[in-house]
């Protein structure tokens, strides 16, 4: 059930694309994102937030979790993203099903993955990050509180897609960005 404006968007989008698929027997499959994260520019504040945390935490040398950071995502870096896309394209007639995951299939914690920014801060760039733990602001939806993994099996059996890039070297290559530039 939508929990979020943005939700219901999404959710009329995938209801549109099959009623088009049933009336005009337009074919279509819609690919469900998870996690996107990665470096480049965005049009709304409120995208590329774990950017903004692996960046703020290069900078200030502090990443603040909210709650206890057990909430768990499944992340995918953007180059595998558009890579996802183009097998999509190349494979459009065998993608039978109304949705498929682009994603990792893998579970992180805000614990693991700030556990995780820490070692890599300190190992790479000497940096001693703190980590800290705040309370969830009141009107935050449940939805940002969720844990969520998707399965990607069904488009890599088809597709032959998988990542290129895990949490780690994607951590890792946002920060060299940063620290170039």
């Amino acid at each position: 059930i939508p929990e979020t404006f943005f939700d219901l968007h999404k959710q009329f989008g995938e209801d549109l694309i099959n009623l088009s698929n049933k009336i005009h027997n337009f074919p279509s499959t819609t690919l469900r994102l998870t996690n996107v994260y990665g470096f480049g520019s965005t049009y709304s504040s409120k995208r590329g937030i774990i950017y903004r945390i692996i960046k703020d935490s290069y900078k200030k040398k502090i990443i603040n979790i909210f709650g206890d950071g057990k909430f768990v995502r499944d992340f995918v870096y953007i180059d595998d993203v558009t890579n996802a896309i183009m097998l999509a394209c190349k494979y459009r007639k065998k993608l039978n099903n109304k949705f498929y995951y682009i994603c990792s299939g893998k579970g992180y914690s805000f614990n693991r993955f700030s556990k995780m920014l820490k070692n890599i801060l300190k190992n790479k760039y000497n940096i001693n990050l703190t980590i800290k733990y705040t309370k969830w602001p009141i009107r935050t939806p449940r939805i940002d509180k969720r844990s969520f993994v998707g399965n990607p099996e069904e488009f890599k059996k088809i597709t032959g897609f998988n990542l290129k890039v895990n949490l780690e070297s994607g951590i890792n290559k946002i920060l060299k960005n940063i620290s170039e530039n």
